[in-house]
């Protein structure tokens, strides 16, 4: 079983950085410390948007649609009706307090119920997922290993990843995710597939059609690719 696991870290990791004894106890002291980090604030501190995130997903979930999502929200909306799905399996109770119509008696009925802390744990996760997922294909963007865990360093105790996440938790890690893949295949020369990605992410959310012509001017080789990209 552990040389099983051992194998699967091995790929998530990367062999550069896994076999190399210096590299490997680098990667495992950012990782703890970016963790310690992400854990202290993961089950305390919100905004009230992630409530409001869900709540939309709670009336298309339970069919009670208290309002229609805005269409560039539409696939954020979708991803929360998904995670909100799994999410009342494990805390029931969050249904009845999602279903409170009015913003001030939901957040009250929230903070003030004895499993806030578990509830804010278990809607902010999905979030987590991204994050290390963010973090764990940064490895992977050059061939040098001490880059990549310099990258992967900055990534896990970015104070603006941790701010943005899991103090004022919102989910726009969700499409950054959706981004650097985009640029991953890029680096890749997957040029079709790397716009297709990163117009997921516009979708998602709207701050990624920033770097979308210095992709399309990266990516294009020729007329032929200016043309189908800018459709």
């Amino acid at each position: 079983m552990s040389k099983f696991l051992k194998d699967i870290f091995k790929k998530i990791v990367t062999p550069e950085i896994f076999e190399n004894s210096e590299n490997r106890i680098s990667f495992y002291k950012y990782l703890l410390i970016g963790l310690f980090l992400r854990f202290l604030f993961l089950p305390f501190l919100f905004q009230v948007d992630i409530l409001s995130s869900y709540t939309r997903a709670a009336g298309q979930l339970f069919e009670t649609i208290p309002e229609t999502p805005a269409v560039i929200q539409l696939v954020m909306h979708w991803l929360h009706v998904f995670f909100l799905k799994i999410i009342v399996q494990i805390i029931p109770n969050l249904k009845t307090i999602l279903s409170i119509p009015e913003p001030h008696p939901q957040w009250l009925a929230f903070i003030s119920n004895n499993q806030v802390f578990r509830m804010l744990s278990v809607i902010k996760f999905p979030y987590f997922i991204f994050d290390l997922a963010c973090a764990f294909l940064l490895l992977r963007f050059t061939k040098d290993a001490k880059t990549n865990l310099k990258v992967f360093k900055h990534w896990m105790i970015n104070p603006v990843v941790i701010f943005v996440t899991y103090i004022f938790a919102r989910f726009d890690v969700i499409p950054l995710f959706i981004t650097i893949l985009a640029l991953y295949f890029a680096m890749k020369d997957r040029k079709y597939i790397s716009i297709l990605f990163l117009v997921i992410s516009i979708v998602m959310r709207f701050f990624p059609v920033l770097i979308l012509p210095f992709l399309i001017i990266y990516l294009a080789k020729n007329k032929k690719d200016y043309i189908i990209f800018s459709l």
